[in-house]
């Protein structure tokens, strides 16, 4: 596997159940060996591994100490599974990118192929979907660093019409004609309805929820002096104002599309190197 098939990219162990310092450091020495630009998930155990795993769910805070990924199928199976129809739809898949993004973390998208190597179709329509966001508001994502600031992952109550909360969980829709559901964060773990990436002269402000017709931050990055702010998905200025490193943005009092909106914001100080880290591998 590491000679014949070309320069390979990670090497991605599972189950590393009893084994020891020496069969992890002989297997790490024989991979680099052989592939030295290689990179070795944790699960070759003894911290050894060039990155972290979260399997099947997303930290609720920015992991910093090393770079990260989150592992997420599309239902309930890693493979293919003719009676799992749990699907997981495409906003809530957006909303966890969005999430592990800011975290400074890479998504690890499974899709189980059926016994003759093709993709169900529900994941084509899911994928077809993301592609058409990613389109949009790829900017946000690929080669993007995690969050400038930190009080998006604190508690607070988001009014939320989407039928997905902010962790890119689904709720139960509200009744006809009842109010839109409400869902309380708790402060140690919860999040609130909005995210940020950042690149050297940028940042991104994703909208999960829909603030309304203003939106503040009150701890911009030291001596950052916003130049503009646009959405993302287009040329419409955002009419903003800037007093210290507190940012009020104008917005229109109902979300000017569906989904997930991108607002980037331009600026003379550059927050730091884009990270490695950030993005999606679909």
């Amino acid at each position: 596997m590491l000679t014949q098939y070309g320069p390979v990219g990670a090497i991605w162990f599972d189950t590393p159940h009893r084994i020891t310092p020496v069969q992890s450091l002989a297997l790490k020495n024989l991979i680099l060996s052989l592939q030295p630009n290689c990179l070795i998930n944790a699960r070759i155990s003894n911290g050894m591994g060039d990155y972290d795993i979260s399997e099947q769910s997303v930290p609720g805070y920015k992991k910093d100490a090393k770079p990260w990924e989150a592992c997420i199928t599309w239902n309930g199976h890693w493979g293919y599974d003719q009676f799992d129809k749990n699907w997981k739809s495409t906003d809530r898949i957006l909303r966890q990118l969005v999430d592990i993004s800011s975290k400074g973390g890479n998504l690890l998208l499974n899709i189980g192929p059926t016994g003759e190597g093709e993709f169900q179709p529900e994941s084509l329509v899911r994928l077809h979907e993301i592609g058409q966001w990613l389109t949009r508001n790829g900017e946000a994502i690929y080669g993007a660093g995690p969050s400038c600031f930190g009080q998006e992952y604190g508690g607070e109550k988001v009014v939320n019409h989407s039928g997905v909360d902010a962790n890119g969980q689904e709720i139960a829709p509200a009744k006809a004609g009842s109010a839109p559901a409400v869902v309380k964060a708790k402060p140690s773990t919860g999040l609130k309805g909005w995210r940020c990436t950042t690149k050297p002269g940028a940042i991104f402000l994703f909208f999960l929820d829909w603030p309304g017709a203003a939106f503040s931050v009150d701890n911009l990055p030291a001596a950052a002096k916003i130049t503009r702010a646009v959405f993302l998905d287009g040329v419409q200025p955002v009419p903003f104002s800037q007093t210290g490193r507190t940012l009020l943005l104008t917005l229109p009092t109902k979300a000017p599309a569906q989904g997930i909106i991108v607002i980037k914001l331009v600026m003379e100080y550059e927050v730091g190197p884009a990270s490695s880290r950030g993005g999606a591998t679909l």
